[in-house]
Protein backbone atom coordinates (compact mmCIF):
# COMPACT_ATOMS: atom_id res chain seq x y z
CA UNK A 1 0.00 0.00 0.00
CA UNK A 2 1.26 3.46 -1.08
CA UNK A 3 1.93 5.51 2.19
CA UNK A 4 -0.25 8.56 3.16
CA UNK A 5 1.22 11.82 4.97
CA UNK A 6 -0.55 13.02 8.20
CA UNK A 7 -1.09 16.77 9.34
CA UNK A 8 -2.37 17.60 12.95
CA UNK A 9 -5.63 19.57 12.56
CA UNK A 10 -7.51 20.20 15.38
CA UNK A 11 -10.92 19.65 14.43
CA UNK A 12 -14.46 21.30 15.76
CA UNK A 13 -14.09 18.84 18.70
CA UNK A 14 -11.12 18.05 20.80
CA UNK A 15 -10.25 15.11 18.62
CA UNK A 16 -7.87 14.95 16.06
CA UNK A 17 -7.86 15.10 12.43
CA UNK A 18 -6.08 13.32 9.32
CA UNK A 19 -5.25 14.91 6.15
CA UNK A 20 -4.11 12.59 3.12
CA UNK A 21 -2.84 12.87 -0.37
CA UNK A 22 -3.41 11.35 -3.41
CA UNK A 23 -3.47 11.54 -6.99
CA UNK A 24 -5.86 11.05 -9.71
CA UNK A 25 -4.79 8.53 -12.52
CA UNK A 26 -3.34 10.36 -15.70
CA UNK A 27 -5.68 10.59 -18.28
CA UNK A 28 -8.88 11.36 -15.90
CA UNK A 29 -10.54 14.66 -17.41
CA UNK A 30 -11.31 17.73 -15.43
CA UNK A 31 -14.37 18.29 -16.88
CA UNK A 32 -15.87 15.72 -14.51
CA UNK A 33 -13.44 15.50 -11.38
CA UNK A 34 -14.41 13.29 -8.95
CA UNK A 35 -12.51 12.71 -5.23
CA UNK A 36 -10.32 9.66 -5.20
CA UNK A 37 -10.88 6.37 -3.75
CA UNK A 38 -10.70 5.85 -0.41
CA UNK A 39 -7.80 3.62 -0.66
CA UNK A 40 -6.05 5.01 -3.57
CA UNK A 41 -4.06 2.60 -6.03
CA UNK A 42 -0.28 2.39 -6.53
CA UNK A 43 -0.11 4.72 -9.34
CA UNK A 44 -2.66 7.25 -7.31
CA UNK A 45 0.03 8.24 -5.06
CA UNK A 46 3.11 8.19 -7.25
CA UNK A 47 3.08 11.77 -7.50
CA UNK A 48 2.62 12.69 -3.78
CA UNK A 49 5.49 12.16 -0.85
CA UNK A 50 5.38 13.30 2.46
CA UNK A 51 3.14 16.55 2.48
CA UNK A 52 4.44 17.70 -0.36
CA UNK A 53 2.51 18.13 -3.63
CA UNK A 54 3.97 18.73 -7.31
CA UNK A 55 2.44 22.08 -8.96
CA UNK A 56 -0.71 21.24 -11.28
CA UNK A 57 0.98 21.08 -14.72
CA UNK A 58 0.36 24.71 -15.42
CA UNK A 59 0.59 25.74 -19.75
CA UNK A 60 2.55 29.32 -19.32
CA UNK A 61 5.19 27.54 -16.41
CA UNK A 62 5.85 23.65 -17.82
CA UNK A 63 5.54 24.65 -21.57
CA UNK A 64 5.89 29.05 -21.64
CA UNK A 65 8.60 28.67 -19.11
CA UNK A 66 7.15 31.84 -17.80
CA UNK A 67 4.11 31.58 -14.79
CA UNK A 68 1.70 34.39 -15.09
CA UNK A 69 2.41 35.29 -11.31
CA UNK A 70 2.13 38.81 -12.15
CA UNK A 71 5.53 39.40 -11.12
CA UNK A 72 6.44 41.47 -14.54
CA UNK A 73 4.62 43.79 -16.73
CA UNK A 74 5.34 41.49 -19.96
CA UNK A 75 2.90 39.19 -18.64
CA UNK A 76 -0.06 41.46 -19.23
CA UNK A 77 0.37 42.31 -23.27
CA UNK A 78 -2.20 44.13 -25.41
CA UNK A 79 -4.53 46.09 -23.10
CA UNK A 80 -7.67 48.15 -24.22
CA UNK A 81 -9.59 50.86 -21.63
CA UNK A 82 -7.51 50.05 -18.98
CA UNK A 83 -6.61 53.00 -16.59
CA UNK A 84 -3.14 53.61 -15.20
CA UNK A 85 -2.23 49.65 -15.09
CA UNK A 86 0.78 48.86 -13.22
CA UNK A 87 2.67 45.91 -11.48
CA UNK A 88 2.86 46.41 -7.64
CA UNK A 89 3.88 44.03 -5.19
CA UNK A 90 2.95 41.20 -7.63
CA UNK A 91 0.15 41.57 -8.33
CA UNK A 92 -1.69 43.23 -11.36
CA UNK A 93 -3.24 46.79 -10.77
CA UNK A 94 -6.04 49.12 -12.87
CA UNK A 95 -9.08 50.34 -13.39
CA UNK A 96 -11.00 49.32 -15.98
CA UNK A 97 -13.37 50.99 -18.71
CA UNK A 98 -16.41 49.47 -20.76
CA UNK A 99 -15.14 46.13 -22.72
CA UNK A 100 -11.70 46.66 -21.00
CA UNK A 101 -9.05 43.87 -22.30
CA UNK A 102 -5.74 42.80 -21.43
CA UNK A 103 -4.13 39.68 -22.80
CA UNK A 104 -2.52 37.48 -21.03
CA UNK A 105 -1.14 35.10 -24.05
CA UNK A 106 -0.47 37.27 -26.66
CA UNK A 107 -1.85 36.21 -29.93
CA UNK A 108 0.53 38.15 -32.25
CA UNK A 109 -0.40 40.46 -34.75
CA UNK A 110 -0.75 37.89 -38.24
CA UNK A 111 0.84 38.87 -41.47
CA UNK A 112 3.19 41.87 -41.64
CA UNK A 113 4.87 41.70 -38.14
CA UNK A 114 7.68 40.17 -36.39
CA UNK A 115 6.28 38.09 -34.12
CA UNK A 116 8.03 38.14 -30.63
CA UNK A 117 9.35 35.23 -29.08
CA UNK A 118 7.19 33.16 -26.36
CA UNK A 119 3.72 34.42 -27.26
CA UNK A 120 0.67 32.28 -28.67
CA UNK A 121 1.81 33.06 -32.75
CA UNK A 122 4.94 31.32 -31.95
CA UNK A 123 4.12 29.04 -28.79
CA UNK A 124 0.28 27.72 -29.29
CA UNK A 125 -1.71 26.31 -26.61
CA UNK A 126 -2.77 22.87 -26.95
CA UNK A 127 -6.55 23.42 -26.16
CA UNK A 128 -7.21 20.30 -26.16
CA UNK A 129 -4.92 19.24 -23.10
CA UNK A 130 -5.23 22.67 -21.35
CA UNK A 131 -9.29 23.39 -20.50
CA UNK A 132 -9.19 25.12 -16.86
CA UNK A 133 -8.31 28.32 -16.06
CA UNK A 134 -7.74 29.64 -13.00
CA UNK A 135 -8.03 33.52 -11.82
CA UNK A 136 -7.15 35.10 -8.45
CA UNK A 137 -8.44 38.31 -8.42
CA UNK A 138 -10.07 40.97 -6.90
CA UNK A 139 -12.72 43.68 -7.81
CA UNK A 140 -14.43 46.41 -5.69
CA UNK A 141 -17.78 45.10 -6.76
CA UNK A 142 -19.42 42.18 -9.01
CA UNK A 143 -18.50 42.43 -12.70
CA UNK A 144 -18.84 40.12 -15.54
CA UNK A 145 -15.72 38.53 -16.88
CA UNK A 146 -15.41 36.77 -20.09
CA UNK A 147 -13.01 34.84 -21.57
CA UNK A 148 -11.72 34.99 -24.94
CA UNK A 149 -9.48 32.40 -27.54
CA UNK A 150 -7.75 33.28 -30.03
CA UNK A 151 -6.83 30.99 -32.61
CA UNK A 152 -4.83 33.76 -34.58
CA UNK A 153 -4.69 37.17 -34.12
CA UNK A 154 -6.29 40.21 -34.07
CA UNK A 155 -9.83 41.00 -32.81
CA UNK A 156 -11.64 39.88 -35.43
CA UNK A 157 -10.46 35.98 -34.75
CA UNK A 158 -11.84 36.30 -31.19
CA UNK A 159 -13.92 33.43 -29.74
CA UNK A 160 -15.51 33.53 -26.26
CA UNK A 161 -14.49 30.59 -25.11
CA UNK A 162 -15.45 31.14 -21.16
CA UNK A 163 -16.90 33.43 -18.54
CA UNK A 164 -17.70 33.70 -14.91
CA UNK A 165 -19.02 36.46 -12.25
CA UNK A 166 -16.46 38.17 -10.01
CA UNK A 167 -17.97 38.67 -6.48
CA UNK A 168 -16.71 41.84 -4.58
CA UNK A 169 -13.72 41.44 -2.60
CA UNK A 170 -10.76 38.68 -3.38
CA UNK A 171 -11.46 35.34 -5.61
CA UNK A 172 -10.04 32.59 -6.72
CA UNK A 173 -12.14 31.73 -9.90
CA UNK A 174 -11.67 28.39 -11.56
CA UNK A 175 -13.31 28.36 -15.29
CA UNK A 176 -13.48 25.22 -17.42
CA UNK A 177 -13.31 26.68 -20.59
CA UNK A 178 -16.08 25.53 -23.27
CA UNK A 179 -16.19 23.73 -26.64
CA UNK A 180 -15.06 26.76 -28.88
CA UNK A 181 -11.68 26.02 -26.95
CA UNK A 182 -10.06 23.26 -28.79
CA UNK A 183 -7.42 22.22 -31.62
CA UNK A 184 -4.96 24.88 -31.20
CA UNK A 185 -5.10 28.58 -29.79
CA UNK A 186 -2.60 31.10 -29.62
CA UNK A 187 -4.19 33.88 -27.60
CA UNK A 188 -5.93 34.03 -24.25
CA UNK A 189 -7.60 37.31 -23.10
CA UNK A 190 -9.26 38.70 -20.31
CA UNK A 191 -12.60 40.67 -21.19
CA UNK A 192 -14.83 43.08 -18.57
CA UNK A 193 -17.91 44.00 -20.94
CA UNK A 194 -19.27 46.28 -18.08
CA UNK A 195 -15.59 47.53 -16.96
CA UNK A 196 -14.65 46.52 -13.31
CA UNK A 197 -12.95 49.25 -10.58
CA UNK A 198 -9.65 48.15 -8.70
CA UNK A 199 -9.27 45.50 -10.89
CA UNK A 200 -6.12 43.47 -8.61
CA UNK A 201 -5.09 40.59 -10.30
CA UNK A 202 -2.79 37.77 -8.26
CA UNK A 203 -2.12 34.80 -10.63
CA UNK A 204 -3.34 33.26 -13.40
CA UNK A 205 -2.98 29.37 -14.31
CA UNK A 206 -3.76 27.16 -17.17
CA UNK A 207 -4.03 23.91 -16.04
CA UNK A 208 -3.79 20.61 -17.88
CA UNK A 209 -7.00 18.07 -17.41
CA UNK A 210 -4.66 14.99 -16.24
CA UNK A 211 -2.72 13.96 -13.77
CA UNK A 212 -4.53 15.77 -10.75
CA UNK A 213 -3.19 16.20 -6.99
CA UNK A 214 -5.51 15.32 -4.65
CA UNK A 215 -5.52 16.34 -0.53
CA UNK A 216 -8.01 14.36 1.78
CA UNK A 217 -9.07 16.03 4.80
CA UNK A 218 -9.99 14.10 7.93
CA UNK A 219 -11.50 15.29 11.27
CA UNK A 220 -13.85 13.31 13.48
CA UNK A 221 -17.14 14.31 12.57
CA UNK A 222 -19.32 16.45 15.58
CA UNK A 223 -22.92 15.20 14.58
CA UNK A 224 -25.37 16.19 12.04
CA UNK A 225 -23.85 19.51 11.30
CA UNK A 226 -22.48 20.85 8.30
CA UNK A 227 -19.34 22.38 7.79
CA UNK A 228 -16.62 24.77 5.27
CA UNK A 229 -13.30 23.60 4.30
CA UNK A 230 -11.55 26.49 3.28
CA UNK A 231 -7.60 26.90 2.13
CA UNK A 232 -5.14 29.54 3.68
CA UNK A 233 -1.45 30.44 2.78
CA UNK A 234 -1.41 31.75 6.23
CA UNK A 235 -2.77 30.78 9.57
CA UNK A 236 -5.00 34.11 9.95
CA UNK A 237 -8.27 33.25 9.17
CA UNK A 238 -9.18 36.98 9.34
CA UNK A 239 -7.45 37.90 6.32
CA UNK A 240 -9.53 35.65 4.06
CA UNK A 241 -8.63 32.57 2.26
CA UNK A 242 -7.44 31.76 -1.02
CA UNK A 243 -9.72 29.08 -2.35
CA UNK A 244 -12.75 27.83 -0.90
CA UNK A 245 -13.22 23.99 -0.86
CA UNK A 246 -16.73 24.19 -0.10
CA UNK A 247 -19.32 25.49 2.27
CA UNK A 248 -22.27 23.67 3.88
CA UNK A 249 -20.73 20.59 3.86
CA UNK A 250 -21.93 16.91 5.00
CA UNK A 251 -20.22 17.13 8.37
CA UNK A 252 -18.81 13.21 7.30
CA UNK A 253 -15.35 13.91 8.43
CA UNK A 254 -13.67 13.85 4.96
CA UNK A 255 -13.21 16.21 1.86
CA UNK A 256 -10.75 16.50 -1.16
CA UNK A 257 -9.57 18.86 -2.96
CA UNK A 258 -7.30 19.74 -5.62
CA UNK A 259 -4.24 22.20 -5.23
CA UNK A 260 -3.39 21.69 -8.86
CA UNK A 261 -5.25 25.69 -8.86
CA UNK A 262 -2.77 26.96 -6.88
CA UNK A 263 0.86 28.00 -7.18
CA UNK A 264 4.04 27.22 -5.31
CA UNK A 265 3.59 27.67 -1.93
CA UNK A 266 2.33 26.65 1.79
CA UNK A 267 -1.30 26.55 1.67
CA UNK A 268 -3.22 25.43 5.27
CA UNK A 269 -6.66 23.39 5.44
CA UNK A 270 -9.18 25.22 7.82
CA UNK A 271 -12.50 23.85 9.16
CA UNK A 272 -15.12 25.68 10.50
CA UNK A 273 -18.77 25.25 11.43
CA UNK A 274 -21.26 26.46 8.18
CA UNK A 275 -21.80 30.12 8.13
CA UNK A 276 -20.12 30.67 11.33
CA UNK A 277 -17.37 33.57 11.91
CA UNK A 278 -13.95 33.27 10.34
CA UNK A 279 -12.07 32.71 13.56
CA UNK A 280 -14.31 29.80 14.72
CA UNK A 281 -13.00 27.37 13.19
CA UNK A 282 -9.60 25.32 13.23
CA UNK A 283 -6.59 24.99 11.16
CA UNK A 284 -4.38 22.20 9.87
CA UNK A 285 -0.88 21.96 12.26
CA UNK A 286 0.79 21.63 9.04
CA UNK A 287 1.13 23.00 5.95
CA UNK A 288 0.34 21.11 2.42
CA UNK A 289 3.36 22.46 -0.08
CA UNK A 290 3.33 23.13 -3.47
CA UNK A 291 6.55 22.13 -4.73
CA UNK A 292 7.09 24.63 -7.84
CA UNK A 293 7.52 22.97 -11.23
CA UNK A 294 11.45 23.45 -12.72
CA UNK A 295 11.99 25.92 -14.84
CA UNK A 296 15.70 25.68 -16.53
CA UNK A 297 16.95 28.92 -19.11
CA UNK A 298 20.05 28.57 -20.95
CA UNK A 299 22.16 30.98 -20.68
CA UNK A 300 25.00 29.80 -22.87
CA UNK A 301 24.45 28.93 -25.64
CA UNK A 302 21.34 31.86 -26.16
CA UNK A 303 20.61 34.63 -28.78
CA UNK A 304 23.12 36.58 -26.71
CA UNK A 305 25.64 35.09 -25.58
CA UNK A 306 27.69 34.04 -28.90
CA UNK A 307 30.29 36.34 -30.79
CA UNK A 308 29.22 39.83 -31.82
CA UNK A 309 29.89 41.67 -34.49
CA UNK A 310 30.84 44.74 -33.19
CA UNK A 311 32.53 43.45 -30.45
CA UNK A 312 35.06 41.12 -32.52
CA UNK A 313 35.11 43.39 -36.19
CA UNK A 314 35.22 46.56 -34.40
CA UNK A 315 36.30 46.02 -31.10
CA UNK A 316 33.44 48.54 -30.53
CA UNK A 317 30.84 47.17 -29.17
CA UNK A 318 26.97 48.55 -30.07
CA UNK A 319 26.74 49.75 -26.07
CA UNK A 320 25.56 52.91 -26.56
CA UNK A 321 28.18 55.09 -24.72
CA UNK A 322 29.35 57.23 -27.49
CA UNK A 323 28.44 58.18 -30.52
CA UNK A 324 31.04 56.62 -32.17
CA UNK A 325 28.13 53.61 -32.15
CA UNK A 326 26.80 55.40 -34.87
CA UNK A 327 28.03 55.54 -38.42
CA UNK A 328 29.70 58.55 -39.66
CA UNK A 329 29.71 59.30 -43.01
CA UNK A 330 30.46 62.61 -43.68
CA UNK A 331 26.56 63.13 -44.32
CA UNK A 332 24.27 63.53 -41.11
CA UNK A 333 21.93 61.22 -43.76
CA UNK A 334 24.13 58.43 -42.89
CA UNK A 335 23.85 59.08 -39.02
CA UNK A 336 20.34 59.69 -37.96
CA UNK A 337 17.15 61.49 -39.44
CA UNK A 338 13.70 62.26 -37.84
CA UNK A 339 14.91 62.94 -34.37
CA UNK A 340 14.03 65.81 -32.64
CA UNK A 341 17.65 66.44 -31.77
CA UNK A 342 20.96 64.66 -31.81
CA UNK A 343 21.11 62.26 -29.86
CA UNK A 344 22.16 62.35 -26.20
CA UNK A 345 24.25 59.94 -25.33
CA UNK A 346 24.03 59.66 -20.88
CA UNK A 347 23.96 57.17 -18.73
CA UNK A 348 25.39 53.98 -21.13
CA UNK A 349 22.32 54.79 -23.40
CA UNK A 350 21.18 56.43 -26.29
CA UNK A 351 18.68 59.11 -25.24
CA UNK A 352 16.52 60.65 -28.03
CA UNK A 353 12.90 61.59 -29.51
CA UNK A 354 11.09 61.61 -32.51
CA UNK A 355 10.30 64.47 -34.74
CA UNK A 356 8.25 62.66 -36.93
CA UNK A 357 7.14 59.17 -38.61
CA UNK A 358 10.63 58.08 -39.84
CA UNK A 359 13.18 58.07 -37.32
CA UNK A 360 16.16 56.47 -37.98
CA UNK A 361 20.14 55.90 -37.07
CA UNK A 362 22.58 53.89 -39.11
CA UNK A 363 24.81 51.04 -36.52
CA UNK A 364 28.89 51.82 -36.83
CA UNK A 365 29.45 49.07 -39.88
CA UNK A 366 32.73 49.59 -41.31
CA UNK A 367 32.63 48.94 -44.95
CA UNK A 368 35.68 47.73 -45.22
CA UNK A 369 34.69 45.14 -42.22
CA UNK A 370 31.57 44.54 -43.42
CA UNK A 371 29.10 42.05 -41.86
CA UNK A 372 29.25 37.99 -42.65
CA UNK A 373 25.62 37.05 -43.14
CA UNK A 374 26.66 33.26 -42.94
CA UNK A 375 28.31 33.66 -39.38
CA UNK A 376 26.25 36.51 -37.99
CA UNK A 377 22.37 36.07 -37.54
CA UNK A 378 20.49 37.03 -34.32
CA UNK A 379 19.38 41.21 -34.26
CA UNK A 380 19.00 42.18 -30.11
CA UNK A 381 18.51 45.07 -28.44
CA UNK A 382 17.34 46.57 -25.25
CA UNK A 383 15.42 49.77 -25.21
CA UNK A 384 13.08 51.53 -23.54
CA UNK A 385 9.91 53.55 -25.08
CA UNK A 386 8.78 56.31 -22.72
CA UNK A 387 4.89 55.83 -23.18
CA UNK A 388 2.41 56.58 -20.61
CA UNK A 389 -0.63 56.55 -22.72
CA UNK A 390 -0.13 53.86 -24.56
CA UNK A 391 -2.14 51.68 -21.98
CA UNK A 392 -4.93 54.01 -21.60
CA UNK A 393 -6.64 54.52 -23.37
CA UNK A 394 -5.41 53.64 -26.68
CA UNK A 395 -4.92 50.52 -28.16
CA UNK A 396 -1.31 49.15 -28.54
CA UNK A 397 -1.47 48.40 -32.15
CA UNK A 398 -0.05 48.95 -35.40
CA UNK A 399 -2.32 51.41 -35.96
CA UNK A 400 -0.79 53.83 -33.73
CA UNK A 401 2.33 53.65 -35.92
CA UNK A 402 3.97 51.65 -32.23
CA UNK A 403 6.15 49.79 -34.57
CA UNK A 404 9.89 49.25 -34.93
CA UNK A 405 11.99 47.49 -37.96
CA UNK A 406 15.66 48.04 -39.45
CA UNK A 407 17.15 48.23 -43.00
CA UNK A 408 20.63 46.80 -44.01
CA UNK A 409 22.51 47.72 -46.99
CA UNK A 410 24.45 45.11 -49.27
CA UNK A 411 26.73 48.07 -50.43
CA UNK A 412 28.58 51.38 -49.49
CA UNK A 413 27.83 54.32 -50.14
CA UNK A 414 24.29 52.74 -49.08
CA UNK A 415 22.03 52.35 -52.40
CA UNK A 416 18.27 50.82 -52.97
CA UNK A 417 19.17 48.25 -55.17
CA UNK A 418 20.73 46.77 -52.38
CA UNK A 419 18.76 47.46 -49.72
CA UNK A 420 15.93 45.20 -47.54
CA UNK A 421 13.45 46.18 -45.22
CA UNK A 422 12.23 43.80 -42.16
CA UNK A 423 8.51 43.14 -41.31
CA UNK A 424 7.35 45.33 -38.26
CA UNK A 425 8.00 44.10 -34.45
CA UNK A 426 5.44 45.18 -31.94
CA UNK A 427 6.93 47.80 -29.25
CA UNK A 428 5.96 47.68 -25.96
CA UNK A 429 6.74 50.17 -23.33
CA UNK A 430 9.23 50.23 -20.71
CA UNK A 431 12.55 48.66 -21.12
CA UNK A 432 12.49 45.20 -23.40
CA UNK A 433 15.07 42.94 -24.73
CA UNK A 434 14.11 41.92 -28.39
CA UNK A 435 15.62 39.83 -30.56
CA UNK A 436 15.35 38.57 -34.17
CA UNK A 437 16.45 35.60 -36.16
CA UNK A 438 17.92 37.23 -39.31
CA UNK A 439 18.39 33.91 -40.93
CA UNK A 440 14.72 33.16 -40.97
CA UNK A 441 14.00 36.36 -43.89
CA UNK A 442 11.34 38.43 -41.93
CA UNK A 443 11.33 40.52 -44.44
CA UNK A 444 8.48 43.34 -45.12
CA UNK A 445 5.44 41.89 -47.20
CA UNK A 446 4.74 44.92 -48.78
CA UNK A 447 7.99 46.43 -49.81
CA UNK A 448 10.77 44.10 -48.94
CA UNK A 449 13.21 45.47 -50.86
CA UNK A 450 15.64 44.95 -54.10
CA UNK A 451 18.39 43.14 -51.73
CA UNK A 452 19.09 39.60 -51.53
CA UNK A 453 17.65 39.19 -48.01
CA UNK A 454 20.05 38.42 -45.12
CA UNK A 455 23.22 36.85 -47.26
CA UNK A 456 26.44 37.50 -48.52
CA UNK A 457 27.90 40.78 -46.94
CA UNK A 458 26.49 43.95 -45.43
CA UNK A 459 27.77 47.15 -45.90
CA UNK A 460 25.14 48.63 -43.74
CA UNK A 461 22.80 48.44 -40.86
CA UNK A 462 19.75 50.95 -40.26
CA UNK A 463 17.36 51.07 -37.24
CA UNK A 464 13.68 52.95 -37.73
CA UNK A 465 13.18 52.74 -33.81
CA UNK A 466 9.22 53.47 -34.22
CA UNK A 467 6.91 54.97 -36.65
CA UNK A 468 4.84 57.34 -35.00
CA UNK A 469 3.19 61.05 -35.44
CA UNK A 470 3.13 61.67 -31.84
CA UNK A 471 5.97 62.44 -29.67
CA UNK A 472 7.74 59.87 -27.90
CA UNK A 473 10.91 59.31 -25.57
CA UNK A 474 13.18 56.49 -26.12
CA UNK A 475 16.52 54.94 -25.17
CA UNK A 476 18.43 52.17 -26.32
CA UNK A 477 20.63 50.35 -24.03
CA UNK A 478 22.55 48.36 -26.65
CA UNK A 479 22.24 46.33 -29.82
CA UNK A 480 23.90 43.14 -30.46
CA UNK A 481 24.62 41.13 -33.88
CA UNK A 482 25.46 37.84 -32.57
CA UNK A 483 26.58 34.20 -33.79
CA UNK A 484 26.27 30.81 -32.96
CA UNK A 485 29.16 29.55 -30.98
CA UNK A 486 31.43 27.85 -32.74
CA UNK A 487 33.13 24.61 -30.92
CA UNK A 488 35.74 22.23 -32.51
CA UNK A 489 35.45 18.49 -32.15
CA UNK A 490 37.59 16.57 -29.02
CA UNK A 491 37.33 20.41 -27.00
CA UNK A 492 35.07 20.89 -23.78
CA UNK A 493 31.93 23.73 -24.28
CA UNK A 494 31.01 24.62 -21.44
CA UNK A 495 27.26 24.93 -21.10
CA UNK A 496 25.68 27.81 -18.42
CA UNK A 497 22.23 27.93 -17.16
CA UNK A 498 19.78 29.14 -14.47
CA UNK A 499 17.08 28.01 -12.82
CA UNK A 500 13.65 28.91 -11.77
CA UNK A 501 13.98 31.20 -8.19
CA UNK A 502 13.73 29.31 -4.77
CA UNK A 503 13.89 25.43 -6.64
CA UNK A 504 16.74 23.07 -6.58
CA UNK A 505 16.02 19.99 -9.04
CA UNK A 506 17.49 16.74 -8.15
CA UNK A 507 18.08 16.18 -11.79
CA UNK A 508 19.79 17.67 -15.04
CA UNK A 509 20.47 15.58 -18.16
CA UNK A 510 21.73 17.49 -20.60
CA UNK A 511 21.00 16.56 -24.97
CA UNK A 512 21.96 17.91 -28.13
CA UNK A 513 19.48 18.10 -30.57
CA UNK A 514 19.14 19.48 -34.63
CA UNK A 515 15.67 20.79 -33.74
CA UNK A 516 13.91 22.21 -30.76
CA UNK A 517 11.43 19.55 -30.23
CA UNK A 518 11.63 16.86 -27.96
CA UNK A 519 8.73 14.76 -29.18
CA UNK A 520 10.37 14.34 -32.30
CA UNK A 521 13.34 11.93 -30.51
CA UNK A 522 15.70 13.36 -32.13
CA UNK A 523 18.27 14.68 -28.92
CA UNK A 524 20.71 12.41 -28.04
CA UNK A 525 22.27 12.15 -24.54
CA UNK A 526 26.00 14.21 -23.29
CA UNK A 527 25.66 14.42 -19.29
CA UNK A 528 23.86 14.19 -16.29
CA UNK A 529 24.41 16.49 -13.50
CA UNK A 530 22.82 15.57 -10.23
CA UNK A 531 21.83 17.44 -6.63
CA UNK A 532 22.67 15.30 -3.68
CA UNK A 533 22.12 16.77 0.16
CA UNK A 534 25.04 17.01 1.17
CA UNK A 535 26.24 19.15 -2.19
CA UNK A 536 28.31 16.83 -3.78
CA UNK A 537 27.95 14.57 -6.85
CA UNK A 538 25.46 11.71 -6.62
CA UNK A 539 27.43 7.84 -7.52
CA UNK A 540 27.83 7.22 -11.30
CA UNK A 541 30.25 6.16 -13.30
CA UNK A 542 31.96 8.37 -15.83
CA UNK A 543 32.09 6.70 -19.25
CA UNK A 544 32.53 8.52 -22.47
CA UNK A 545 32.23 11.88 -22.92
CA UNK A 546 29.78 12.32 -19.38
CA UNK A 547 31.01 14.15 -17.32
CA UNK A 548 29.05 14.34 -13.56
CA UNK A 549 28.96 17.89 -11.74
CA UNK A 550 27.32 18.99 -8.86
CA UNK A 551 24.38 21.52 -9.54
CA UNK A 552 24.91 22.41 -5.55
CA UNK A 553 27.43 25.23 -5.70
CA UNK A 554 27.81 28.29 -4.07
CA UNK A 555 25.45 30.06 -6.37
CA UNK A 556 22.03 28.66 -6.09
CA UNK A 557 21.10 30.49 -9.25
CA UNK A 558 23.88 29.91 -12.04
CA UNK A 559 24.87 26.28 -12.83
CA UNK A 560 27.10 24.98 -15.25
CA UNK A 561 28.60 21.81 -17.24
CA UNK A 562 31.05 20.78 -18.90
CA UNK A 563 30.78 19.36 -22.46
CA UNK A 564 33.62 17.11 -24.02
CA UNK A 565 32.58 17.07 -27.50
CA UNK A 566 33.34 13.87 -29.21
CA UNK A 567 35.98 14.63 -32.05
CA UNK A 568 33.89 12.36 -34.81
CA UNK A 569 30.72 14.98 -33.89
CA UNK A 570 29.46 17.31 -36.76
CA UNK A 571 26.74 19.74 -37.28
CA UNK A 572 24.75 22.64 -35.63
CA UNK A 573 22.83 21.61 -32.60
CA UNK A 574 20.62 23.09 -29.38
CA UNK A 575 21.58 22.12 -26.17
CA UNK A 576 18.10 20.59 -24.49
CA UNK A 577 17.49 19.67 -20.80
CA UNK A 578 15.41 17.39 -18.75
CA UNK A 579 14.80 18.55 -15.56
CA UNK A 580 13.33 16.68 -12.14
CA UNK A 581 12.01 17.92 -8.82
CA UNK A 582 11.41 14.32 -7.99
CA UNK A 583 8.01 15.24 -9.24
CA UNK A 584 7.57 16.52 -12.15
CA UNK A 585 9.97 16.21 -15.19
CA UNK A 586 9.87 19.04 -17.55
CA UNK A 587 12.05 20.24 -21.17
CA UNK A 588 13.53 22.93 -22.11
CA UNK A 589 15.52 24.36 -25.29
CA UNK A 590 18.72 26.64 -25.30
CA UNK A 591 17.72 29.90 -28.10
CA UNK A 592 20.72 30.10 -29.47
CA UNK A 593 22.73 26.83 -31.66
CA UNK A 594 26.35 25.46 -31.28
CA UNK A 595 27.87 24.80 -34.13
CA UNK A 596 30.77 21.75 -34.21
CA UNK A 597 33.38 21.97 -36.71
CA UNK A 598 36.24 19.68 -36.93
Amino acid sequence: MPSHFQLCLAALTAAAAVITTSSAVPGASSDSIAPPPLVPSVAATSRVTANVVPEGVDWFTAVLGQPRDMSSSSQVRWVENLYRPAIVDGQFKTDVGPNGKLSILYPGMGPGALNETAIGATRPINANSYRRLVVRAHVAEAVRLFVWGFRHGYDEHAVLVGDTTLAAGWGTYVIGLNGSWNGTQQGLSLVFPDGAQDLRIDWVRLLRTTDVSWVTARWQPVGRRSVDVLIDDNRDPLDGFVHTVGTGLLDDGQESWSPDILPPGRYFVYVRRAGSRPATGSYAGSPVRVEPTPILRFAIPSWLSGEDYATRELKNPWDMNGPDDLFAGGDWRWSWHGLSSAPIFRDGALHASNSGRDPYFFLNVDPNRPIDTSRYRYLSWRWRVDAPRLHSPQRLDAAHGLMTRFHYYGSWPYRGDSMNTSNDVLIWDGWNIYTVDLWRGHLDDASPGAGPGWSGMKAGLRFDPLEATQRFDFQVDWIRLTADHYVRAGSDFRIHWSQRPGTLPQRVRLYIDTDDDWDNGTHAFIGEAYRASSGGVSPGATAGHRVYLPLASASRAARWFAWHVPRHLRGRFHIAAEVSNGFTTTHWYSSGQVLVVP
